[in-house]
């Protein structure tokens, strides 16, 4: 996956991950990917860097389809294939182990 500048329309780094990404959020410091597995995936946007992942489910149905984080960037609405929603909430300032 790439990360781009809109104001200079060039790519500016990329993330790598062996798993496939369905979907994509962001906060003010952390971008979110959502997998085929379950697994949302948590990088420091700053640095293009995976910091951790969060596993949201087991089984092939639960295949993360959608990522929204609130505003504020304390909570994370996670919805998978399977019909469940799931709300992170974060405090801030949090940390994230892999």
């Amino acid at each position: 996956m790439k990360a781009f500048s809109l104001s200079t329309k060039t790519a500016i780094g990329s993330f790598t991950t062996g798993i496939d990404i369905y979907c994509i959020a962001m906060s003010s410091d952390f971008v979110f990917t959502g997998t085929r597995c379950g697994v949302i995936e948590v990088w420091l946007k700053e640095r293009l860097a995976r910091v951790g992942s969060i596993k949201v489910g087991s089984g092939a149905s639960t295949k993360v389809a959608a990522l929204a984080s609130d505003s504020d960037g304390e909570m994370l609405f996670s919805g998978s294939a399977d019909g469940k929603i799931q709300v992170l909430i974060f405090k801030i300032p949090f940390s994230i182990g892999t």
